[in-house]
Order: structure tokens, then C-alpha cells, then sequence
């Protein structure tokens, strides 16, 4: 992915991202090759704490309890680095911004069909995408002029 926006010179400096791009090995990578700052929420260390379901799962014959190591101690760092920065007030206010995103994205699904194209081609389905954008601007723009809308909450008897 950062190859293609640094190919097409759109590289930005920091990359809001959710959790299935922040391992070690692309965060590293990102910074390494591209210059880029990956923020993202990295999943949290549970190996300190005694997991409810470990009778279940050391036990199992399929699949047995399988330990993770990271090849490197750079990398070893770089998670844990991104684990302590997660809890401060600065790295919350950066990442809100995907919150922002997600719902944008969320309400372009819903309302204007953002996952479907109805044509075959890269020309009628581009032409989609931009009707679909205008559609959802639209939308917004239509939600901003009217105000947050108040429904009146029903009272049950029981």
C-alpha cells in the first residue's frame, strides 16, 4: 500500500490505520523504507494476566496454545513503544481521527449502496463511484443545513 502512494507521490507522513496493519514488522517497515508514521491501536498484551479458557485451549488436540515470539529486539521495542504511547492523551487525540473516518464510511454504506457497483468496467463503475461521492455529499450537506435531528423517546408502561 505505501508503495503505490509513494510511487503516485501521495505518501503522507503519518498513516491513520486500525489494528490489522500495526505489526511491528510494518510499522518498522513503514518508517524504514518510506518515512511513514503508522497509528494505529496495537492489541494489547495479555501474556502477564492468566487466561480464563487456557484449560480449553492448552488441552485441545487441533489446535494446540501456540506462543508468538517477534524475530528482533527492534521489533520487540517498536510494539511495546506503540503499547505505552497508546495510553497517552496525544496518541488518543491523533487516532480519533479514524472514529471520524469509520463513521463517515459507515453512513456512505447505508445510505448510498458504498460496497455494490451495478456495472461491469472501469469506466461505468468509476462513473458510479463519482455519483455515489456526490450522493453522499449531498446527503451531508442536506444532515448540516437541517440540524441534528431530536426524536422524542417513547414511554413505555411498563
Amino acid at each position: 500500500m505505501h508503495d503505490d502512494l509513494a510511487d503516485a507521490r501521495l505518501a503522507p507522513a503519518e498513516h491513520v490505520v486500525d489494528a490489522a496493519y500495526t505489526t511491528p514488522a510494518r510499522i518498522e517497515r513503514a518508517r524504514r523504507v518510506h518515512g511513514i508514521t503508522l497509528l494505529g491501536p496495537v492489541v494489547p498484551d495479555h501474556s502477564h494476566q492468566a487466561c480464563p479458557d487456557c484449560p480449553q485451549c492448552t488441552t485441545s488436540a487441533t489446535r494446540p496454545r501456540a506462543l508468538a515470539l517477534l524475530p528482533t529486539r527492534e521489533l520487540h521495542e517498536i510494539q511495546t513503544r506503540n503499547r505505552l504511547d497508546q495510553q497517552t492523551k496525544d496518541w488518543q487525540q491523533r487516532y480519533a481521527i479514524r472514529a471520524g473516518i469509520e463513521a463517515t464510511i459507515s453512513q456512505n454504506v447505508r445510505t448510498c449502496g458504498l460496497r455494490r457497483t451495478r456495472y461491469r468496467g472501469p469506466a461505468r463503475t468509476h462513473v458510479q463511484h463519482v455519483l455515489t461521492a456526490l450522493a453522499c455529499n449531498l446527503t451531508r450537506i442536506a444532515d448540516w443545513i437541517t440540524g441534528p435531528t431530536t426524536t422524542r423517546r417513547r414511554h413505555w408502561p411498563y
